[in-house]
């Protein structure tokens, strides 16, 4: 039957256009979150109302203490609050140090050449503008972020940096806040609900239900679980790998395996790094070993200036919505 009125169809598409139009362009380029942020809450208000008046922010901390995430996380709690925008900018995959101008320069969106003329193009572009940006996995670039980081500073009044690395940038105006582990039990030993409110508990819980939904929190399993995050430091990203096994070991057999920190360290993502490639995993002498005691990987990834390696990672591809695009 051929359709009656064909031009009234065409005006009813184009009124519900209008009425549900699409989704404004994104202020941003960070990545969703693939799983739940857990603990860090008091950190989080406080580092956010740093920010308020810090020009300049910086998370420092061992490898795999949480930098990147909680960087992240106050990235994304942030969004509201600029107008131009909060773009993050990762360093890790470079390895060398004139390229970290033209990294946040695609991120922006501004057409990068040489050093010099994109530096300057980046400068114009900020100058007026309202925008956070995070730097994140200076250490081993740390001269070419920190020249960057002030220049940027010094241009524009409404810029604020929130960076992320091993130790601090050392401008002027950078507030610095030392990374610490997760919160644990005080002991395996204790009323249940005492241990189960630590941090390093709830992170290793909720990886652990992601990994295996069965998994339940018993009273049997409670003292097991607070001895794992103990004997691991509180260090987020042991803890995690730790929680991978639960699928294929029982808990008492993670346990055993933290004797010898590179079985937990198998497993877990395909598409993570391998140990020996990820540098948050540069493991070093534990403080247990020090002591005489089989432990974990806690003091375990420790910061270095003098060796600068590459990084493994993604690189700052194109944003969804560069600055520069809406300008």
């Amino acid at each position: 039957m051929p359709i009656q009125h064909p031009e009234l169809i065409g005006l009813a598409l184009s009124a519900l256009e209008q009425s549900n139009p699409c989704p404004p362009l994104r202020r941003d380029n960070l990545p969703a979150e693939v799983n739940s942020f857990v603990g860090r809450e008091q950190e989080s208000d406080h580092l956010l109302a740093l920010l308020t008046n810090a020009r300049l922010l910086t998370l420092t901390g061992p490898g795999g203490i949480g930098k990147t995430r909680l960087g992240l996380h106050l990235a994304s709690r942030a969004r509201g609050e600029y107008a131009d925008g909060v773009w993050l900018a990762e360093f890790g995959p470079l390895n060398n140090g004139t390229l970290v101008v033209h990294a946040v320069a695609s991120v922006l969106g501004v057409k990068t050449g040489a050093a010099g003329a994109t530096r300057e193009r980046l400068r114009v572009l900020i100058r007026d503008r309202h925008l956070l940006l995070l730097f994140d996995n200076c250490e081993h670039l740390i001269d070419a972020c920190a020249e960057l980081a002030e220049s940027m500073l010094r241009v524009s009044p409404g810029l604020r940096i929130l960076a992320t690395s091993r130790e601090p940038l050392r401008v002027p105006g950078e507030v610095r806040w030392p990374v610490p582990p997760l919160s644990v039990p005080e002991s395996e030993i204790g009323a249940f609900e005492r241990l189960e409110s630590a941090e390093a508990v709830r992170l290793f819980v909720d990886r652990a239900r992601a990994i295996h939904a069965g998994f339940e929190l018993s009273d049997k399993a409670m003292p097991v679980v607070a001895q794992i995050c103990r004997r691991l430091d509180g260090i987020p990203l042991a803890i995690e790998l730790a929680a991978t096994h639960v699928a294929v070991s029982s808990l008492d057999q993670i346990v055993a395996s933290l004797d010898d920190r590179f079985v937990v360290l198998r497993g877990g993502s395909r598409t993570a790094p391998a140990p020996g490639d990820d540098p948050r995993l540069r493991i070093g002498v534990s403080r247990g070993q020090r002591h005489g005691r089989a432990s974990s990987f806690a003091a375990c990834c420790l910061p270095s200036r003098a060796g600068r390696t590459r990084r493994t990672g993604r690189g700052a591809g194109p944003a969804a919505s560069s600055l520069a695009a809406r300008t």
